[in-house]
Order: C-alpha cells, then sequence, then structure tokens
C-alpha cells in the first residue's frame, strides 16, 4: 500500500475476477447435479451419503479448476508484476503465450485439479454435514447462526487440506520452480 496505494492491493484483480466468475460458478453449479446423479438423498446419513457428497465436491472442484486454470495462473502473474504500471490482463497473457504457447496457459494444472478437488470436496461435504449434525444432533434450526457456523468449520478444514497444494500451485504458476514440475516434485 506504501509503495503503490490501492491499485497496488488490486493487482492481478481483472484475471482474478475472471477466474471466480468461471471457477466458482461451475464449481457451486456442478456441485447439486453431480451429487444428485450419485444417488444422494437429502434424507440420508452416514457414510454413504457423506461419501457422495465428497465425490460431488471433488468432481465438480476438479472440472472448474480445468477449466479455469490459465485464470488462475495469470493471477498469479500479474499479482507478482511489479512493473509500473501493472501488467494488464492482455500484456500478461501475451506474454504467457510467448513462453510456450497456450501449453504455457495450463503449467500447473495438476496442482491446480488436484488443490481444487481437495477444496471441493472438503467444503461442500463439511459444510453440509455441518449443517446436518448441527439440525438433527444439537437441535438448531436454519437460519444465519447455522450458516455462519458450517461456515467457519468449512473454511478451516479448507484452509488445514489445502495449503500444502496452494503454495505448491503458487510457486509453479509464478515460475519459482521448472516447468515441468509437479506438486510431488
Amino acid at each position: 500500500f506504501r509503495a503503490e496505494g490501492v491499485g497496488g492491493l488490486y493487482r492481478g484483480f481483472s484475471a482474478a475476477a475472471l477466474r471466480e466468475l468461471s471457477y466458482s460458478s461451475l464449481r457451486f453449479g456442478l456441485y447439486e447435479p453431480l451429487k444428485l446423479a450419485l444417488g444422494a438423498d437429502p434424507r440420508d446419513r452416514g457414510a454413504l451419503a457423506t461419501a457422495k457428497k465428497v465425490l460431488a465436491g471433488l468432481g465438480a472442484g476438479a472440472f472448474a479448476a480445468g477449466v479455469a486454470s490459465p485464470t488462475d495462473l495469470l493471477t498469479i502473474r500479474m499479482m507478482r508484476d511489479t512493473s509500473t504500471p501493472p501488467l494488464a490482463l492482455r500484456a500478461c497473457a501475451r506474454a504467457v503465450l510467448a513462453e510456450g504457447g497456450a501449453a504455457a496457459l495450463y503449467r500447473g494444472l495438476d496442482t491446480t485439479v488436484t488443490r481444487a478437488a481437495i477444496l471441493g470436496a472438503t467444503k461442500m461435504a463439511t459444510y453440509d454435514e455441518v449443517k446436518s449434525a448441527l439440525r438433527e444432533r444439537a437441535g438448531w434450526s436454519d437460519g444465519p447462526a447455522m450458516v455462519f457456523t458450517a461456515s467457519v468449520a468449512a473454511g478451516l478444514a479448507i484452509t488445514i487440506t489445502t495449503s500444502p497444494a496452494t503454495n505448491a500451485r503458487t510457486m509453479i504458476m509464478a515460475g519459482e520452480v521448472p516447468a515441468g514440475t509437479g506438486m510431488l516434485s
């Protein structure tokens, strides 16, 4: 903030907004249909019902991440860039394409999809399960307190499960490790 003002806090905003429009929309939009396709029923409880939620979240997250991976890469590259004025979305995309063609936009795809699968499985299943437990075991009714509590639990679970993949993805996409390096390398 001291060096660049408010604009510095929004480096990469255009790519990040594009990412959210594609990734989050797909992830949330696919979760429910996938859950239903797996035969999940809101009345079902137990390990099988939880497994269906986890699989639906995993599938929705992985697919959405595959589609939105180039926007992740552009966001990270734009945030890392320290030029003045900041690198614009098109200029950043051109620079990445010059590095290695369209394939360069998918650098770190395996890590991005892995992270998103973990995030999707954790987020949706944890949120659903905590709400069900609060409703059935603790007698809570639907409302802001339940949503807040389930959201906090899901947020904590997501942070714990995705942190290693988030760090690996950022290093790979920022170009801090050699091209072709995967999350486990």
